[in-house]
């Protein structure tokens, strides 16, 4: 019986970064959603990482392992940046609305815009405006 190869946590890292859809900071994972960036508990990162392990590598799994290949993660990964851009945006389930300065406009989800946070409505574009919203809005 051959021996199992050591655990390089580095590679559970690049198999993160590969994705596209993983962030870092803070000593926290975040995972893109495909509407938002969410923040993972360390115990959903660990529980991600050691299924990992188990299905990739020829290495034992265990807690200790899997918590050394997120806090690797962490340290590797892109940092995540919160968004700080200029122009108003409400993000909401089906896209981000903009206020431009000239009205509202919905634009699709974008996870380049780093925003960790969905208020869980639709904006409907035909709706008829309500006045108090488009008053804080222009205040």
């Amino acid at each position: 019986m051959s021996k199992p190869e050591p655990l390089k946590p580095v590679e559970f890292a690049r198999h993160l970064d590969r994705t596209g859809n993983y962030r870092a900071d803070g000593g926290h994972l975040y995972v893109w959603n495909d509407k938002c960036w969410e923040k993972l508990t360390n115990d959903d990162a660990e529980r991600e990482a050691l299924r990992w392990i188990e299905r990739r590598t020829s290495a034992i799994g265990s807690a200790a392992a899997a918590n050394n290949a997120v806090r690797t993660a962490t340290l590797w990964l892109n940092k995540f940046e919160p968004y700080r851009g200029n122009d108003i945006v409400i993000p909401v389930a089906n896209g981000y609305v903009r206020f431009d300065g000239g009205g509202l406009a919905l634009t699709p989800h974008d996870k380049s815009q780093c925003i960790s946070y969905i208020i869980d409505c639709d904006y409907n574009v035909g709706a008829t405006e309500p006045p108090l919203f488009s008053k804080f809005l222009k205040t």
